[in-house]
């Protein structure tokens, strides 16, 4: 994802150096005041989509039976939504919808 990505020519990504420059200042940094919400239902889809490689139906089969961790349906369908934009550089800010 861009905002996790580094810059060029830097080797940290652009979330920590915003997060820095808030723990430094005090004040959130207007890129980070401007990110899409994120429903805390979401968090579990969000790491789980992180921690895999490739996101594939097998792949996802993998994780559930190596962990444990069973998925429930909205997960996996929201973890291949997700996986259709990996690699792709959006714009940021995001526009926001109408």
């Amino acid at each position: 994802m861009y905002i996790h990505s580094p810059a060029e020519g830097s080797k940290v990504s652009r979330y920590d150096s915003y997060k820095q420059v808030e723990k430094s200042t005090g004040k959130e940094p207007q890129e980070l005041k401007s990110r899409p919400p994120f429903s805390a239902s979401l968090n579990r889809a969000w790491d789980i989509y992180g921690e895999i490689g490739e996101c594939s139906y097998q792949e996802l089969a993998a994780y559930s039976k190596l962990t444990g961790d069973e998925l429930e349906w909205w997960e996996v369908k929201a973890i291949m939504r997700l996986s259709l934009f990996k690699g792709v550089t959006p714009t940021w800010p995001l526009k926001q919808q109408p």
